[in-house]
């Protein structure tokens, strides 16, 4: 089944507080428009998006904010993304802006986007980005910032990414334990 985009509101969008949410399979199409999420969840928690093409939200040559493919902040524990492509976006693929939540990213495929194939961001923490291909974007595969604490790359292939494959920045808030 196909999901197209016709207006300017994220095709999937789950009520605030929302839980227990399996999504599998499927095209999401964002019709070559910006300013678009294909999927926002906000302090939605336990879920599993798994399988779902998003495809189309806009050209990777220009950034346009509200432009990520797949947006998820605030709520709690698992939440879970498996299986997933996305191709073309005017932002970033997978934006995890969830204030120490644990997320896993499994198997994923993210490429031709403004920004990174996986953000990290917002002090997200005690998360895993596990054997997904990440390649073709404009900034990073993997960004992990923001005070960004105790998370995992494993296993990734970053390619042709413009920045570098995997990147670490702003980590200044979060301590540090010295070696003795």
């Amino acid at each position: 089944y196909t999901l197209s985009l016709h207006d300017a509101l994220p095709i999937l969008l789950a009520p605030l507080g929302a839980s227990n949410i399996s999504i599998s399979g499927g095209i999401i199409d964002g019709g070559n428009l910006t300013g678009n999420r294909g999927i926002y969840f906000s302090g939605v928690s336990m879920f599993q998006i798994d399988a779902v093409t998003l495809q189309n939200f806009g050209a990777d040559g220009t950034r346009v904010g509200g432009s990520d493919v797949i947006q998820v902040d605030h709520g709690s524990t698992p939440r879970i993304f498996t299986r997933c492509k996305i191709n073309g976006g005017a932002a970033r693929g997978i934006w995890l802006a969830t204030s120490g939540i644990k997320n896993i990213v499994s198997d994923c495929e993210s490429t031709a986007v403004n920004e990174d194939g996986v953000d990290c961001d917002e002090s997200t923490s005690s998360s895993v980005v596990k054997f997904c291909y990440l390649h073709d974007n404009i900034r990073y595969g993997i960004f992990i910032e923001q005070s960004a604490s105790h998370n995992l790359a494993l296993g990734n292939v970053c390619n042709n990414d413009h920045s570098y494959g995997i990147g670490c920045y702003n980590n200044s808030a979060t301590p540090c334990r010295r070696a003795a």
